[in-house]
């Protein structure tokens, strides 16, 4: 099969997944997109189907994002804050998944924080297993166990770069990376700011 035609099929199924999760009226310019781009690779018309679906994908995406905009927090006091971004990630799983990730970011001149909220995202599992054997932990002086609530993590120093990586359940990972910060409290201010439960219940529901 011509790589064109699969990555087609691949894209397509998974915003076959996407549209099941919007309302009827909200789905149907995706459908609309979703139903040019099949039809085109049913005609071996690959590079029309690819675009039809790309401009689908923007749609979804864009309607995610409206959906999903409240669930991360806005600028801290002076602070700046782009808009929430939302996008598909494939899941390297028996049954070809996916997931959905959000990020927003965060910037105050020359500071600046990424926040990522991944679902069913690869890293978990690595996350899971370093938390879970202390050797590992041990092994590397930049890493050291974080705890916000119930919820357990990590932050990794860089440099004069922070990570700070917390799971949430077993398929929520909230990811906050910061660079130049004047303090490291900024981005655990901005973690706490989250509403851990109410964020994994609209997304895993």
């Amino acid at each position: 099969m011509a790589t064109g035609g699969f990555e087609g099929v691949r894209r397509g199924w998974l915003l076959a997944v996407l549209v099941a999760a919007l309302p009827l009226a909200q789905a149907d310019e995706v459908e609309d997109r979703v139903g040019r781009g099949l039809a085109a690779y049913r005609k071996g018309q690959y590079a029309e189907a690819l675009q039809a679906l790309a401009v689908a994908s923007s749609a979804v995406q864009a309607k995610l994002a409206g959906e999903y905009r409240n669930l991360l927090p806005p600028a801290p006091a002076g602070w700046e804050a782009e808009d929430a971004e939302v996008r598909a990630i494939t899941v390297p799983a028996a049954d070809g998944g996916s997931g959905v990730q959000l990020s927003r970011r965060y910037f105050r001149e020359e500071e600046e924080l990424a926040l990522e909220v991944a679902v069913d995202s690869p890293l978990i599992a690595g996350l899971d297993l370093m938390l879970s054997d202390p050797k590992l932990l041990a092994s590397d002086p930049a890493v050291r166990p974080y705890r916000i609530g119930d919820n357990r993590g990590l932050i990794r120093r860089h440099g004069d770069d922070l990570e700070v990586s917390v799971m949430v359940g077993r398929r929520v990972l909230v990811r906050v990376s910061g660079s130049n910060l004047k303090e490291d409290a900024e981005a655990e201010s901005l973690l706490s700011s989250i509403d851990f439960a109410g964020l994994s219940q609209r997304l895993l529901n």
